[in-house]
């Protein structure tokens, strides 16, 4: 026995977190103890008669491996992670929005899907959902502002919902939208059709919030928190806080948001931190998002911070539906460059260059996520970004500016979130 490649040692606190990437199994332990630990890990063999019990936790869990390569292991764990019996459609039904937030990334395009757009979105998915090897069909409705185009959203989803239910498909259908456009009448409405989960951003306290969304004749933060509270009355919302070194203000924040949310209804809610874009991360007290994310779970929220991993476009049946009706394999795209093409058949097809949006080509020998120790937690550049790291060579070369830092940094975050979903 050996340790594991994907075995970490992070100092965290005055502790060390010890994380196994394959298994995402982990365990802490004072930083004046982790020699000793890292000793026995290093040297399993050694103390397997004096230890027989650990060693063989440890040898469950990934610490420690018999195994000389485990590429192997990697492969089943990213097989697994795209879901090869799921189908995952995206549909951006307009560029366009009610609001002008000033972090966005899109440009507000005067775009929108047109009816025989939607033809061939109904065919698409028919031709999908007669897949014999697919068992789940997941939508996603995003933008701009994809509820301006709500009756197509309500049409498209009662479709997709009742085309999966004769085919013999399960179903899931969830909205990202900044929450303003919503009403009791049509959250019951999109509930009915099948929508079961929306992710709405909050950009700080009431102030803060209706200062970056604004509305004419009402408060945005009050409209889209009441909406909040009625959507997870029966169904789940990411409520996403989208933080910058203004406007952490985490005791506030959540009294503001708890004043709003019924306590009954708050297990419905994952309240997830994300730093804006544009925003250093090292302008930001990580005091101030430590803080937030305890007083979210004290408040009964599930708290969750952003970790690195296997980007959704990354699954083995992702497609992305622009408002121009192109095709591609990633929601930030360029809809002037997307150039995969929607036949009025319902098939798709993509050009040559994309064959690099597959994510298998980071296990490829010679690539840098190949060699890597943290490639079961990376998995390299996304999709978009990836033609960007080909090297000469044809091999992926790594994108991370600071790797250790902020792969560890990473790993705790998902420590912290697994913590929480496990209620410890």
């Amino acid at each position: 026995m050996h340790q594991s490649v994907y075995t970490y040692f992070i100092p965290f606190k005055g502790e060390v977190v010890i994380f196994n990437g394959l298994t995402e199994s982990f365990f802490t332990i004072p930083t004046n103890k982790s020699q000793i630990y890292q000793e026995i890990i290093e040297n399993p063999d050694l103390y397997v008669d004096e230890l027989p019990d650990f060693i063989a936790r440890l040898k469950k869990d990934g610490f420690v491996t018999d195994l000389e390569d485990e590429i192997s292991l990697v492969k089943k764990k990213l097989d697994g992670l795209r879901k090869p019996d799921e189908y995952y459609l995206m549909i951006l039904p307009t560029y366009q929005c009610n609001l002008r937030c000033w972090y966005c990334v899109q440009e507000h395009e005067d775009l929108w899907m047109t009816e025989a757009t939607v033809d061939r979105v109904r065919r698409l998915i028919e031709r999908k959902l007669q897949d014999s090897t697919l068992r789940h069909f997941h939508l996603s409705w995003f933008g701009g502002e994809p509820l301006l185009k709500y009756d197509m959203i309500r049409d498209i989803t009662d479709f997709s919902k009742k085309t999966a239910e004769k085919n013999g498909k399960t179903f899931s259908c969830e909205i990202t939208t900044n929450g303003t456009l919503l009403t009791e009448k049509r959250i019951a409405e999109l509930k009915s059709a099948g929508v079961g989960s929306y992710q709405i951003t909050i950009d700080g306290t009431k102030e803060r919030h209706d200062r970056v969304k604004v509305l004419k004749s009402k408060s945005a933060y009050e409209t889209t928190l009441a909406n909040v509270n009625n959507i997870v009355a029966h169904s789940h919302c990411t409520l996403r806080f989208n933080f910058t070194h203004e406007n952490l203000d985490p005791d506030e924040i959540i009294r503001e948001i708890n004043q709003r949310i019924d306590e009954k209804n708050r297990q419905n809610i994952t309240f997830l931190i994300y730093k804006v874009w544009q925003e250093d991360a090292k302008s930001v007290k990580q005091d101030d998002i430590d803080r937030l994310y305890d007083l979210g779970n004290a408040s009964h929220f599930f708290s969750k911070l952003p970790t690195r991993g296997l980007c959704y476009v990354d699954r083995a049946g992702f497609d992305c539906i622009f408002p121009n009706g192109k095709v591609g394999k990633c929601d930030n795209m360029n809809p002037a460059k997307v150039y995969g093409v929607l036949e009025a058949d319902g098939t798709i097809h993509y050009p040559d260059y994309y064959n690099y949006s597959d994510v298998n080509i980071v296990l490829d020998a010679g690539s840098d996520c190949r060699e890597c120790k943290y490639l079961p937690m990376c998995w390299g550049p996304c999709s978009m970004k990836r033609p960007k790291f080909i090297g000469e060579d044809k091999k992926v070369r790594c994108n991370l500016i600071d790797k250790e830092a902020e792969m560890q940094y990473s790993i705790v975050s998902l420590c912290k979130n697994l913590l929480t979903r496990n209620g410890k």
